[in-house]
């Protein structure tokens, strides 16, 4: 343990809040790969593979503005 807090520069006292920090981030990655694959799932069940592209494009397209909105 000393090792990781020595490698990643945890000063004493904030390991729990980096513990904190690290378990969100991790659950958060989970919960989106979890979610991809049952959105991905659920579109393929109701529709034919070939439209898939089009459903990608159709999600940037209109993902776009609201992207350069906020940046």
């Amino acid at each position: 343990m000393r090792f990781i807090k020595k490698l990643v520069n945890i000063r004493p006292g904030e390991g729990k809040m980096v513990l904190t920090f690290f378990l969100f981030s991790f659950f958060m990655v989970a919960m989106g790969l979890v979610a991809k694959t049952a959105k991905d799932a659920y579109f393929l069940s109701r529709f034919e593979k070939t439209i898939l592209p089009l459903m990608f494009l159709g999600v940037a397209i209109f993902i776009a503005p609201i992207l350069t909105y906020y940046t």
